[in-house]
């Protein structure tokens, strides 16, 4: 999606405006009811697009701050791994539990050398089918193959918090472009 359509005589955004990838063509669609919901990056990158008479600087904007206070979760650290056994086991669940740890630094005082928190993640799972080697065919073989349990693997990862701040930002180029469009 590039941009949304903003109506200047309804005074409200009325359609979206799509690229498509190979041709470059671009295709309008109309809509009573326009839904952004593209993630912190790609939802300013959409907003900053969509300029008109009333929005010169990306639809929203009036104050100057559509792309600022940028900040995302870091997932840096992580680990994970295969058990051994357990391929006959079975368990009656349809959706295993994550264990999560919530931060409980920072809340009512600054007690650590920096700022904002943390939290962590772990749990264990089964081998999507996806993930094991099965001969794609049909039949009762297949079908069997597919009943039966994968292996186990467990996982944990730590998500590190960025603080919001102004220069924290994300902007379009004025001047460079890939296929016609500009770049953060």
């Amino acid at each position: 999606m590039h941009s949304i359509i903003y109506d200047e005589k309804k005074q409200k955004a009325a359609g979206v405006r799509v690229i498509d990838a190979n041709t470059k063509q671009a295709t309008e669609y109309f809509a009573k009811i326009i839904f952004v919901n593209a993630s912190a990056l790609n939802t300013n990158l959409i907003l900053l697009n969509s300029t008109s008479n009333r929005f010169p600087n990306g639809l929203g904007n009036d104050n100057g701050l559509l792309g600022k206070y940028i900040c995302h979760h870091n997932y840096r650290a992580s680990m994970g791994g295969q058990i051994d056994g357990y391929r006959d086991k079975y368990y009656k669940v349809s959706k295993p539990a994550e264990c999560i740890m919530p931060n409980f630094r920072n809340i009512r005082k600054q007690d650590t050398d920096f700022l904002g928190g943390y939290v962590i993640f772990s749990g264990a799972y089964r081998e999507k089918i996806s993930d094991r080697e099965i001969e794609p065919t049909i039949g009762g073989e297949f079908k069997d193959a597919l009943s039966e349990p994968g292996g186990w693997g467990a996982y944990m990862y730590m998500q590190g918090e960025t603080i919001p701040r102004e220069t924290n930002h994300v902007r379009l180029s004025k001047d460079k472009k890939i296929n016609g469009e500009f770049l953060y």
